[in-house]
This record gives structure tokens, sequence and C-alpha cells, in this order.
């Protein structure tokens, strides 16, 4: 990874600390108090299987713990050990590919794709943004736009780590 495509994810990381690293470790962007503690174990477990025991830090705001991620273990082994596996772990190849399609054609999926793929607004964060509303005793949902990680997964992360991931998908078929 060239510097500057460090230095853009590492301030995309920087600015986006209210969607703590995309919304990934819990697949949520909800981030009351107790998901907070639940995150935070969740990425202190998974940090220490990738990184052994040197892997910590101090429970603070989101902002103050994405600065000791940086610090230790670095931006490039964060995308690569932890946001390329989770995002692979939470989103299959097919729905990627999928929303991907949308991507690049400058559209955003409808009714129909969060159906198919049982997407709601929890389960499809941080790709989109959807809301949901009530109509007749059915739940109707909608995509208001794109999340923040839609941008940076098609845009950044994918293009630069395509073998990656193609090696990554070949290990867990």
């Amino acid at each position: 990874m060239d510097d500057i495509l460090k230095g853009k994810l590492t301030r995309f990381l920087l600015h986006y600390s209210h969607n703590f690293l995309f919304g990934l470790p819990a697949g949520s962007t909800d981030y009351s108090k107790g998901r907070q503690k639940n995150i935070y174990n969740n990425l202190r477990e998974k940090g220490k299987k990738l990184w052994g025991d040197k892997f910590d830090f101090i429970d603070k705001p989101y902002d103050n713990v994405t600065s000791q991620l940086l610090s230790y273990p670095g931006i490039e082994r964060l995308i690569k050990d932890f946001i390329i596996p989770t995002t692979m772990a939470l989103f299959s190849e097919d729905l990627l590919n999928s929303l991907k399609t949308y991507w690049l054609d400058g559209n955003k999926p409808n009714e129909s794709f969060l159906i198919r793929y049982r997407l709601n607004r929890e389960t499809a964060s941080p790709f989109l943004d959807v809301s949901e509303f009530e109509h007749e005793n059915n739940t109707h949902r909608n995509v208001n736009s794109w999340g923040d990680f839609a941008w940076l997964w098609f845009e950044e992360i994918e293009p630069e780590f395509k073998e990656y991931i193609y090696k990554l998908r070949i290990e867990n078929k």
C-alpha cells in the first residue's frame, strides 16, 4: 500500500470515528454505552488472536481508540487483518458483487434487493443507510443513501487489495 492510500485510509478512519471502524466489529451502527463495551470486547478478543498479547487499547471514546489502533497495529495491518476479513464474514461474495454493480452503475439498491439479501437497517450497515417503516402491518425498507464505507470499499480497499481478497476467498471455501 502506498503512502497516498495509507494517508487517505487513515484520515477516513479518523474523520469517521463516530462510525467506529465502519461499524464492522458488531455489524451495527448502534453505539449506545452497552454496545460500545461489546464492540471493544469483540475488538480486543479478535485483536489478541491476530496480533498477540501486545495488542491492547485503553477504553476511551471511539476517536481515541482509533488513534491507538493506528499506532498499533497500524493502518495496513488493520485493513488486511481486520477490516477485510470482517467485511467478508459479514457480507457474502454474491452480496458484495451485487452491491458493487449498483455502486458502479450509480444506483442504489431497491427494496426487493434488501428483501432478497435479508438486509435491514442494522445488517445493511455500513454499506447502506436503510430506513424502515410500517404500512398496513408490513415492514417496508428504503435505501436512503450509500453508507460511508461503500465508497471506501469499492473505490479504495477492494481495488488495492484485490489479490489479497481473492486469496482469502479461496482459503475460506
